[in-house]
């Protein structure tokens, strides 16, 4: 098998997982066992993204840069959503906060087809962001005791509405 062909088949299992697990969420207010596996479809395609991560980063040079930011991005995302299914609040910040780095990170660099579709992306991935630190809540200090404020200021235009919730709460 090809290494394209490889990278092809972990995003596609990645994002077949990923389809399920949203097509199960909206059936999870009728039957609460179904949460159950849409938590286990999430956790799969969080799995095939980062071994997606894995093989990109062990072909080395054969990788663009871009693909492997893009590849990144992709698995902080997916780690971000079982986080925040799971309600585990700061991985969740974490992980999002990291995505949303290497879409902006990618945004600015690619063409302007490129910068849209990352841009859209950060709009999903900002509502997260949100709620993660809203859930959090003002008494939360991050890993070396880094406030919300802190991570929200390196991560965003200090103009960003998170940026100014931070301080305001």
């Amino acid at each position: 098998m090809s290494s394209t062909s490889a990278l092809l088949v972990l995003l596609f299992q990645a994002e077949r997982d990923w389809s399920f697990a949203q097509a199960l969420k909206q059936d999870v207010t009728e039957e609460p066992r179904k949460r159950f596996h849409l938590i286990k479809r999430l956790r799969r395609a969080a799995a095939h993204a980062r071994a997606l991560e894995a093989v990109c980063a062990a072909l080395g040079d054969r990788v663009t840069t871009r693909t492997m930011l893009n590849v990144q991005a992709y698995a902080h995302y997916l780690d971000g959503l079982v986080h925040l299914e799971t309600q585990q609040w700061e991985a969740a910040l974490d992980a999002m906060i990291r995505a949303r780095a290497l879409l902006t990170r990618l945004a600015a660099t690619g063409t302007p087809q490129q910068a849209a579709l990352c841009n859209a992306r950060i709009e999903d991935v900002d509502p997260s962001i949100r709620y993660s630190a809203y859930n959090l809540g003002a008494s939360w200090s991050g890993r070396c005791g880094v406030s919300t404020l802190t991570v929200c200021s390196t991560a965003f235009h200090p103009d960003h509405p998170l940026v100014r919730w931070c301080q305001d709460n």
